[in-house]
């Protein structure tokens, strides 16, 4: 199974996981800059706004089975904004 991750460039925990508990599976992995580890709304909707499409985009190549957006706190910005993530990852990565 192909695994591809997209993480926020500061988070350095789930990347080392997935590899970890998916050992037979080959783990891609595609950072998204993050501009502020501290609670920053304007940070984070630029980096789901420009970014993340650009990320999806990228794995698209790879020609992954799951795709996986290692960002929790995706739908806090904005409302609706987790659903709308899982659709720019979805077109960007078929």
């Amino acid at each position: 199974m192909r695994v591809d991750l997209i993480v926020p460039s500061s988070n350095t925990v789930m990347e080392p996981d997935f590899h970890q508990h998916l050992a037979a599976s080959t783990v891609s992995t595609t950072r998204i800059l993050l501009e502020q580890m501290i609670d920053d709304r304007d940070a984070e909707i630029r980096m789901l706004e420009k970014d993340l499409p650009r990320a999806a985009q990228l794995i698209r190549t790879t020609d992954p089975d799951v795709v996986v957006f290692g960002r929790t706190s995706a739908g806090l910005p904005r409302r609706g904004r987790a659903a709308s993530a899982a659709r720019e990852i979805y077109r960007g990565s078929k």
